[in-house]
């Protein structure tokens, strides 16, 4: 059995030594889906930004004045989707959740995911939370205190952002 560990230990510190680590993390730890198409709908656009390191990244925002143009928002929900996910796989959830509570929708996929440029990483998964919310603040000119950050499993770490 040591010498089962011996050899991990080995192997680990050749993997380091070609920097092959970062690479099977996110072998290990991101499950990216793409996609190319445009998505179906009259009620959403299809918006992109740049993250900080100049990735376009895409989202899709559902105004609630597209559906209820007589009431404004009660606020606005920033969504961050699980791993494996992309915004074209949760569209009628955004849909459901804008008409539930009244508010806007923006759901955006991380780098390397759906049609956003790049590679997903640990530190780029906050990056791309915050760039988001950057938008939502600076194109939307949403106030950030009525801004709801929601994630699901790999997204709640983009929503500490």
């Amino acid at each position: 059995m040591r010498r089962v560990g011996n050899v991990l230990i080995g192997l680990l510190v050749i993997l380091l030594g070609f920097g092959c680590i970062d690479r099977l993390a996110r072998v290990m730890l991101f499950h990216p889906w793409k996609y190319t198409h445009d998505l179906p709908g009259e009620t959403f656009e299809e918006v992109y930004f740049q993250n900080s390191k100049k990735q376009t990244l895409h989202g899709v925002y559902f105004p609630y004045e597209k559906i209820n143009p007589q009431h404004p928002p009660v606020g606005t929900i920033l969504y961050a989707h699980g791993n494996g996910e992309n915004v074209s796989q949760l569209l009628d959830w955004a849909e459901q959740m804008r008409r539930d509570f009244r508010c806007n929708v923006l759901i955006f996929d991380y780098a390397g995911y759906g049609k956003s440029e790049g590679k997903p990483t640990d530190p780029g998964v906050l990056n791309d939370g915050l760039a988001a919310l950057r938008y939502l603040t600076e194109q939307k000119q949403v106030p950030v205190e009525q801004i709801i950050v929601f994630g699901f499993s790999l997204g709640g770490w983009a929503g500490v952002a």
